[in-house]
């Protein structure tokens, strides 16, 4: 089955019905339409919100955001001062209808903003049939993480699971039950549905409980693999350096990874004094919680950033015969 996706960045405005009188008028950023096989299937909006128009929609669980739906984003805190993205799926009965308006994500947007204009109390603008799929927001990254991307926290909603309808999701007075979410799932199975929603391949399976694969960074590739002590409520992700450490090099390299340490506030280096093997590892308890994607997500996106920052700092010393000190002082100026 033949999956394609047509993407649109086009920005413009429009106005939504949260309720009988109350409007949300929002930017939207992205814009997407789903084919499989040819047939056109689905079709997403990304819309920039403030803090204070989130909390509206969480309060009155618009875009159906019910409490069984954003289950996984009960424990974040977003900051106030931040805008937020929330991406949209539309209904599928109104698909079918607003599919018959264009044939490209262009055209479709074209026709929401000229009816947006025309009649924004029509069904394509009120917000109960359109479902929430994920919520996220740019986070400040520490100073040892400036300069090396863009990170986001967030989470995602019942919705973005295919296999959720409507009725999956009850709500019974005051409380909420979900339908199989992400709570009940294995460690390891939320890491490698993390993984492969991110395209990126598994290499093997090394144990019940570890998976491993290749990563390609700026500098060089390397090996990752994931830890999911189930018993324990504990993941932990590492990246290994490519080589070992000779033994005349692990003194002058275990003074470098002491001097990394001291400076970083996410993760920390490590080496094997037996065998000479050096990784960077991240990891996180969720012992009374459960471990979610965005969570993992963000272990990894440290973790790679850590190793392929201070790997040219490593290699130098191998390969330069840099004292510590001045490899560091490389990386860091």
């Amino acid at each position: 089955m033949g999956t394609e996706t047509q993407h649109s960045t086009q920005q413009f405005e429009l106005s939504f019905l949260l309720g009988t009188q109350e409007v949300l008028s929002a930017k939207v950023v992205d814009s997407e339409l789903f084919r499989v096989n040819e047939e056109p299937s689905e079709y997403r909006i990304t819309l920039e919100i403030n803090w204070l128009d989130y909390q509206r929609i969480v309060e009155g669980e618009s875009f159906n955001l019910t409490r069984a739906a954003r289950s996984q984003g009960e424990e974040l805190s977003f900051d106030e001062n931040h805008p937020l993205e929330i991406e949209l799926r539309l209904d599928e009965k109104l698909f079918s209808d607003l599919i018959q308006k264009g044939s490209s994500v262009e055209e479709l947007a074209n026709y929401l903003i000229a009816s947006n204009q025309a009649n924004s109390s029509s069904g394509l603008f009120k917000a109960g049939n359109w479902y929430i799929l994920d919520v996220k927001q740019a986070v400040d990254l520490p100073p040892d993480l400036e300069g090396m991307g863009e990170l986001k926290m967030g989470y995602r909603t019942a919705w973005a699971d295919e296999n959720n309808k409507p009725e999956d999701v009850i709500k019974i007075g005051d409380s909420t039950k979900r339908s199989e979410l992400n709570s009940d799932q294995p460690m390891l199975q939320i890491i490698t549905e993390a993984l492969t929603q991110n395209n990126q391949p598994l290499y093997q399976w090394e144990s019940d409980h570890v998976v491993s694969f290749p990563y390609q960074g700026k500098n060089e590739k390397w090996r990752c693999y994931a830890d999911a002590r189930e018993e324990m409520s504990l993941c932990c992700f590492y990246s290994i350096f490519p080589d070992s450490v000779p033994k005349d090099k692990r003194a002058p390299v275990a003074e470098l990874l002491t001097r990394i340490n001291y400076i970083l506030t996410v993760g920390n280096f490590e080496m094997d004094f037996e065998d000479g093997e050096v990784r960077f590892r991240t990891s996180i308890d969720v012992e009374g919680d459960r471990l979610s994607k965005p969570l993992f997500r963000q272990l990894t996106i440290a973790n790679v950033t850590m190793m392929d920052r201070y790997l040219p700092a490593i290699r130098n010393i191998l390969e330069n015969d840099q004292s510590p000190a001045s490899a560091i002082a490389a990386i860091e100026d």
